[in-house]
């Protein structure tokens, strides 16, 4: 590469190099100019490059195992796992009931199979359950423990291990940080198995609600009741608006956890009620996305496509409290027009699709 007067001479260095070469060094030498004060002019050639999409993988084949590969496959599949890599599966596990209020054990149990064709060293599923209960047992009884067992993952519970202090500079609604699993140090990639269900606190509750099962149980108090009331309904207590301070902390955990993948378990979904039990649809979907914000947007459109309660229905997806955080702590995309959605067997992709735009 040749300079002259101070000057990168790009039309000689693309004379000379590959695309991907010129689009390297260019952008090093971007960054050096911006920081000498040099302004920089780029050829109509770069500012017309496309933007970089986020893919989304959804499928429905019939059997889960068919159903999750092909969606993985689609996604991008799992070759960011080296053999010797040790791998986290982060599922749903909240309380003492079996799927759809956990996820589905069929999807784990699968997904560990595949993540184990990358000759991984250990594959892990971990999860803590909600305050008052006893994680083994409500493993145990959504049968997501034996199907990890059956498959030769290990089991590690919440309660096993300590929890670390972090304070992510962009976390501005846990202004004394909060403490998170130090099983996300023992391992090279997680991949979270959300699900899409109704919420009776948050509205909702998918990939980035899933982390609340990575902090700590007096983290989780604080996060419960910050800016949250609430009122007696007939024999139940319920949450009374807002719920913005708590859909703001929610993306904020994912600062401090570095995700592979997420794996959205549609096979069924609460569109109604409470996360644990409700009106439960059967869409049959599993979806798979590098990105954050697209999978639980397109999660979102999953449940908007099933009819799911007035919170989920009423607002765009992009003006949830949830996604609005992620957007603006850089957790993903940002629009619709920036998420590529790749199909196989869905018959209402299209319909689906419109909720995302």
């Amino acid at each position: 590469m040749k300079k002259k007067n101070n000057r990168f001479n790009i039309f000689h260095f693309f004379k000379s190099a590959n695309r991907r070469d010129f689009i390297k060094d260019v952008s090093i030498a971007a960054f050096g100019l911006m920081v000498s004060g040099t302004k920089i002019v780029f050829s109509d050639e770069i500012k017309k490059m496309p933007a970089h999409k986020s893919i989304v993988g959804m499928a429905r084949d019939g059997s889960v195992k068919k159903t999750l590969r092909k969606a993985v496959e689609l996604s991008g599949g799992l070759d960011f796992i080296k053999p010797g890599d040790k791998v986290l599966l982060k599922p749903n596990n909240n309380a003492n009931v079996e799927w759809p209020g956990s996820t589905n054990p069929e999807v784990v149990y699968e997904l560990v199979n595949l993540v184990r064709e990358k000759e991984p060293s250990r594959i892990i599923v971990s999860d803590r359950s909600t305050m008052a209960l006893d994680t083994l047992k409500a493993m145990k009884a959504s049968k997501i423990y034996d199907a990890a067992m059956d498959a030769k993952a290990e089991v590690i519970t919440g309660e096993q291990r300590k929890y670390r202090k972090v304070k992510p500079p962009m976390a501005v609604n846990w202004p004394q940080g909060f403490h998170i699993s130090e099983i996300i140090d023992e391992v090279d990639h997680i991949i979270n198995i959300p699900q899409p269900k109704a919420h009776w606190i948050t509205g909702y509750t998918m990939g980035f609600k899933n982390y609340v099962g990575l902090i700590d149980v007096p983290d989780r108090m604080e996060y419960l009741h910050k800016g949250l009331q609430w009122k007696v309904v007939g024999d139940e207590v319920k949450p009374v608006q807002p719920i913005e301070p708590i859909s703001a902390m929610i993306p904020e955990i994912s600062l401090a956890v570095k995700t592979s993948l997420t794996v959205l378990d549609a096979t069924r979904s609460i569109v109604e009620g409470s996360s644990d039990k409700g009106k439960v649809e059967t869409p049959g979907i599993i979806a798979a996305s590098r990105d954050q914000i697209a999978i639980d947007v397109v999660g979102l459109a999953i449940m908007k496509s099933l009819g799911a309660s007035d919170f989920i229905q009423i607002k765009p997806i992009w003006e949830q409290l949830q996604i609005k955080r992620a957007v603006e702590l850089g957790l993903g995309a940002k629009s619709g027009q920036e998420i590529d959605l790749k199909s196989s067997g869905i018959s209402e992709i299209e319909k689906i699709r419109s909720f995302i735009i």
